[in-house]
């Protein structure tokens, strides 16, 4: 930010020879002339220490006409004049380079006599104190008296200046603390005063002192010289002039930075910040080992090479890391080993995806560019089947308020995987468990989404985590008759009888409003709510189940913390029910045993 001011009020006054005695302070005139009469004046500077002073002129207006040529100089007053008393006899001499002359000829009274002092203005600012301002004396290359107006007059001496603000002290240097890289990203911050256009270079200091001696910021381990600013940072890695060694593991180092504007005004130093390297964990990951994985569900698994604190482990898409399509989210460790199953339904045959590995240690470990906290191990790899491995095949299928998939294959696999219409519905299905001695198939009952519609089922097997391709598809559409209460998860089923269904309703969620300018309330249906109701109905035997079977899963159901799916025609959803009650029904009797059930209900999806 370029500032500037104008400084009429000072000191000035003329000396000259003839009278060596005689003061002439404060002068309304003042005389210069070739070795005999010296003019003196001095304005403070406006410009800030530190700063750059872009432009400084030092101004003066003729107060006679003279005739000839008159070539002046300005040179800077070495030691304090005595302005009270200032005479030939105890002018002060002058110190340092004069700056460019002026050259008048024939000057007449009103003319400008303007001198560059823009150098004599940076010394004294960058001198930060050292370098006293104690003005200037003018003098003249021509014996013949030049006056220039002084104080009182209609336009007495000026100081111009032009500057702009150094920038702030650079604050909050990072990485401050632990860091990983051997070579990293350093960066610093500014206040408000400083943006990161106002700065052009920057410079770095990094040292390493012995224990319990302070860092050297005279002869430094390394110093980067002003280096072109990128932002307000400097990337170690690519520094080569000169190129840094990296840090050194464990090592307690120091660095600090300062900045400079592109006028050239330096900032102070930076505090020192301390910076420990300290090296991460890596991984090795134990599957998918190979970029290959032969489960639609594989258990992802890697170990850490030293103790961890926590870990995640994240299914990615590869084109977009950032899209994540499952993750573990951050558990806490028990060991250098950690691994996650992948939900179902998450990869697809065929598809390319990557597995990234994330670790914590409990390194208080100082997040900077280029430098997260955690370690990460990314993996890419692919789903597929295992060509010989034994295919089963669907050979029929039952009916129910479920789908009784029969399974057949030639060798017993470990799990079977299910799929309902393309989409994985059951997966790590214990064979063993659902093996039928009698038929001699693998007998898994499903619950199909929707009644009367028509499903495709497959199924897949898995022998030692190896997977095979999909089995042949089976068509099935769910034909219950009556109502059913169902939960495939538990093994429950009672089918039920009666036309108690009349006042199942959908309310909307509605909201009354009042609108400006009109005095009735308006309504506002906002969302479509849940169904809900009660049922009246009878439960009875059936051809397979006694009524003390159904009672018994009825019984089961009531204590159950979860919904349970309510079938009645084309109707399938998950449902809460409440109240239910199980009581004898007048009419039943012996070889006809039946119940009078009710119940109310509404849909939940959790």
């Amino acid at each position: 930010m370029t500032q500037h001011a104008t400084i009429s009020g000072g000191h000035e006054a003329w000396v000259g020879s003839v009278k060596p005695t005689t003061p002439h302070n404060e002068a309304v005139k003042l005389k210069v002339a070739h070795l005999a009469n010296y003019a003196f004046v001095r304005r403070s500077s406006p410009v800030p220490f530190g700063d750059a002073c872009t432009d400084g002129a030092l101004r003066f207006w003729v107060a006679e006409d003279a005739a000839g040529t008159f070539d002046l100089v300005a040179r800077r007053t070495a030691s304090a004049p005595d302005w009270g008393d200032l005479k030939w006899d105890n002018m002060p001499g002058v110190t340092g380079a004069s700056m460019p002359g002026v050259t008048l000829v024939n000057p007449r009274k009103g003319d400008l006599v303007e001198f560059d002092v823009q150098a004599h203005l940076n010394t004294i600012a960058n001198g930060y104190g050292q370098v006293k301002n104690y003005g200037w004396r003018i003098e003249s290359s021509n014996a013949t008296p030049l006056w220039l107006q002084g104080q009182g007059a209609s336009k007495p001496p000026q100081l111009y200046a032009e500057w702009t603000r150094k920038p702030a002290k650079p604050t909050d240097l990072s990485p401050s603390g632990t860091t990983s890289l051997a070579k990293p990203i350093v960066t610093a911050h500014a206040d408000d005063t400083t943006a990161e256009e106002d700065v052009a270079q920057v410079r770095w200091q990094i040292d390493t002192p012995a224990t319990g001696v302070s860092p050297d910021g005279t002869s430094p381990d390394w110093d980067s010289g002003l280096q072109t600013a990128v932002a307000l940072e400097l990337d170690l890695s690519t520094t080569t002039s000169p190129t840094f060694a990296g840090l050194v593991l464990g090592a307690a180092t120091y660095h600090r930075c300062l900045w400079v504007n592109a006028s050239g005004a330096p900032s102070a130093w930076s505090d020192w910040y301390p910076i420990t390297r300290k090296a991460k964990v890596t991984h090795t990951v134990a599957n998918p080992a190979a970029g290959v994985v032969h489960d639609l569900t594989p258990i992802l698994m890697a170990t850490a090479s030293a103790a961890i604190d926590t870990w995640r482990i994240r299914v990615v898409d590869p084109a977009d890391p950032s899209n994540v399509l499952a993750s573990s989210r951050v558990k806490r460790a028990s060991g250098t080993t950690f691994s996650w199953e992948v939900p179902k339904n998450v990869l697809v045959d065929g598809e390319a995806y990557q597995a990234q590995f994330d670790t914590w240690d409990d390194e208080s470990r100082v997040a900077s560019s280029g430098d997260p906290r955690h370690t990460r191990t990314v993996v890419s790899f692919t789903v597929d089947d295992v060509p010989g491995v034994p295919t089963p095949t669907l050979v029929s299928v039952a009916d129910y308020p479920a789908v009784d998939l029969a399974v057949t294959v030639s060798d017993p696999p470990d799990t079977f995987t299910f799929r309902r219409d393309g989409d994985v519905t059951d997966v790590k299905v214990d064979a063993a468990d659902i093996y039928d001695a009698t038929s001699g198939h693998y007998v898994f009952r499903q619950a199909a989404a929707v009644p009367l519609s028509a499903h495709e089922f497959q199924v897949r097997a898995v022998f030692d985590g190896q997977q095979s391709v999909w089995s042949n598809t089976i068509t099935a559409t769910v034909e219950p008759e009556g109502l059913w209460l169902v939960s495939i998860k538990h093994g429950l089923s009672v089918p039920l009888s009666g036309d108690g269904i009349d006042d199942w309703t959908v309310e909307d969620q509605v909201g009354v409003y009042d609108v400006q300018g009109r005095g009735q309330k308006v309504l506002i249906r906002n969302s479509l709510g849940a169904l809900g109701g009660s049922f009246t109905g009878l439960l009875m035997a059936t051809d397979s189940r006694s009524v003390k079977s159904l009672r018994a899963d009825l019984r089961t159901m009531r204590k159950l913390n979860e919904p349970v799916r309510l079938i009645a025609a084309d109707y399938s959803e998950d449902v809460r029910i409440w109240n239910v009650t199980d009581a004898p029904h007048p009419l039943s009797f012996k070889g006809a045993l039946k119940r009078r059930v009710t119940f109310r209900f509404i849909e939940s999806d959790s």
